[in-house]
């Protein structure tokens, strides 16, 4: 919150805590716990890239000992997963054509479509560098992929 990140875009996904043990292998004595370590994890959503680098660093600066990744996604991803979406049952059907054509059939009713799948993926390449202070985020691109399958009667 210090850095400027709402609370709505916090929230705890992991909460662990674990004994810590003394005398486990010493002279026949039984293992007794001497404390417990206690994590607690966050997943905090950036939503201003620029601010990203500052935010890390101010975690760490924090005590933050464990960084558990970062990934790149879309606030409203619904758009571009539509387009996607469009483009392959486009695409399909333009395959169809060219396979039917050197099948030498004629395609007919559309039988069935069904979605394989839309994944949001980011791009491993720097197009730009946030700099901050102390850390360095190559925002890169994100990428979003949509399948589909469509099955065809063939026509007599």
């Amino acid at each position: 919150t210090a850095a400027g990140v709402e609370g709505r875009d916090m929230q705890t996904s992991g909460l662990s805590l674990s004994p810590v043990w003394d005398n486990r292998s010493s002279n026949n004595s039984p293992p007794q716990i001497t404390g417990y370590t206690a994590s607690n994890q966050i997943t905090v959503q950036v939503r201003n890239l620029d601010d990203l680098g500052a935010i890390l660093d101010k975690v760490v600066r924090g005590g933050a000992t464990d960084f558990h990744g970062l990934s790149f996604g879309l606030q409203d991803p619904q758009p571009a997963t539509d387009l996607a979406r469009e483009r392959a049952v486009k695409d399909a059907l333009r395959k169809a054509g060219l396979i039917a054509k050197a099948a030498d059939v004629q395609l007919g009713e559309i039988v069935e479509i069904s979605e394989a799948s839309a994944q949001v993926r980011p791009q491993v390449f720097a197009r730009e560098m946030a700099m901050s202070d102390a850390v360095p985020i190559a925002q890169g691109e994100v990428s979003l992929s949509a399948s589909v399958n469509v099955v065809f009667e063939i026509a007599e």
